[in-house]
């Protein structure tokens, strides 16, 4: 997905740029002894909890093997449910002893059940650049209100609120837990909230955004699952092409494979550069049929050959490239999904801007969120038939990334090191 800047201030804070102010530096033994068993009330949080506790606190020192983020104080913590029997929200924030002021919250994937990574480079940040911890800032995630190591198990739906936390709540209580531990042992507040994600953990960054537009500066949303039921039902669809007989729509990975080759072969010169690059997609897609039907078995195979593609496995493709249409009305007519290879499909690059200080609109035209401030550049959405939403329900349906107008008094005052788009290379 492209990335870029969208330049907005948020309700609620002040605009005034902040000055950058030195970094706190503290003795990490010393903060671990501070927030070990700390207990966070129910008051601490401004959704309805049972308080939080936290269940370790560990100094993780700079000259351990493998470490490439300084030193820290690791923070586990489990948020309470206001129902018993539901489960606890799992949580992580690091601490470093060099803070520069900043924190960044890490968004899930799947039906999440897990605490994302809080060490590595920042979601598809540039890797080989200093962490967003190494950098001085404090990283936050969490579970998202249920435990399992598949992240496609949704049994935790059966449970009202857990459900509630894993549709949005999480992602507020982790951050409200967050900035109490970065309170107790600092003495001072977060000046620069951020939230960045993918897949689900992008439909969480719409959420932070739409939802609680005063608690973040910015968010940076990757190929958000903003559809859910839409993707969910794309996947029986394609489910019901692979599977039968014996997986007869299966495509093995050195078919795969070579689709792509061939693919790269016929469309990476369209755009007169050969480059490894697909870039004139328009042209490429005009291609595909022509592609497909060279890859065609013409004696009647079966199973999985390795020399073609069966009517089973073009089915598959075909729900990759057309979607899928339920035999049902909704709306102005029947439900459809767009594939990847149809108007309206991923590729759509009608762009949308998303206004946090008041309630969400999409419009697909450059325009300004004020007169005073206009948006610098929006995003290609993720997929067509995406509605404005309804007066007073500002649900996340579009990929989005926002950064506070006075970030760029942050990016004056200490370079960036990594690509712009990212909060922990860029402000």
């Amino acid at each position: 997905m492209a990335r870029s800047d969208l330049g907005l201030r948020l309700p609620g804070r002040s605009s005034r740029p902040v000055a950058a102010q030195p970094a706190s530096s503290l003795d990490p033994s010393a903060a671990g002894q501070t927030l070990a068993d700390l207990a966070l009330p129910a008051a601490q949080f401004s959704l309805p909890t049972g308080g939080a506790v936290v269940s370790s606190a560990v100094r993780v020192r700079a000259q351990d093997a493998g470490k490439r983020n300084g030193e820290y104080c690791k923070v586990l913590g489990r948020i309470k449910p206001v129902d018993q029997a539901a489960p606890d929200i799992g949580f992580q924030v690091n601490l470093p002893s060099t803070w520069n002021g900043k924190a960044l919250q890490v968004g899930g994937g799947g039906c999440n059940g897990n605490i994302p990574n809080t060490l590595g480079a920042a979601p598809h940040g540039v890797a080989t650049a200093p962490t967003p911890l190494a950098q001085g800032q404090a990283t936050l995630a969490g579970d998202s209100g249920h435990q399992t190591p598949d992240a496609n198990e949704a049994s935790f739906a059966l449970n009202e609120e857990a459900l509630a936390n894993y549709a949005g709540q999480h992602v507020k209580k982790t951050r409200d837990a967050a900035a109490a531990l970065v309170q107790q042992r600092y003495g001072s507040a977060v000046r620069r909230m951020y939230f960045m994600g993918g897949s689900t953990g992008g439909r969480e960054a719409l959420t932070a955004a739409l939802r609680w537009p005063e608690a973040y500066d910015g968010v940076v949303s990757h190929y958000p699952t903003a559809n859910f039921m839409g993707l969910r039902l794309w996947g029986s669809a394609l489910a019901r092409a692979i599977y039968p007989d014996n997986s007869a729509g299966w495509i093995p990975p050195a078919m795969v494979a070579r689709i792509a080759a061939e693919a790269l072969q016929d469309c990476d010169p369209l755009d007169g550069v050969v480059d490894g690059l697909v870039s004139h997609m328009t042209a490429c897609r005009a291609r595909s049929a022509a592609l497909l039907e060279r890859l065609r078995c013409r004696n009647g195979e079966t199973g999985h050959p390795a020399h073609c593609l069966t009517p089973a496995q073009l089915g598959t493709i075909a729900v990759h490239h057309e979607g899928y249409r339920l035999a049902l009305r909704a709306g102005q007519g029947p439900y459809h999904l767009p594939g990847l290879q149809q108007p309206g499909g991923h590729h759509d690059a009608a762009g949308l801007a998303v206004c946090l200080h008041r309630p969400a609109t999409y419009r697909a035209e450059r325009a300004p969120c004020e007169p005073r401030r206009p948006v610098r550049q929006v995003l290609p959405r993720a997929r067509s038939g995406l509605q404005p939403a309804a007066p007073g329900h500002p649900e996340p349906r579009a990929p989005a990334i926002a950064h506070r107008r006075a970030a760029a008094a942050d990016r004056r005052q200490s370079p960036p090191t990594g690509r712009p788009s990212a909060p922990a290379a860029a402000s």
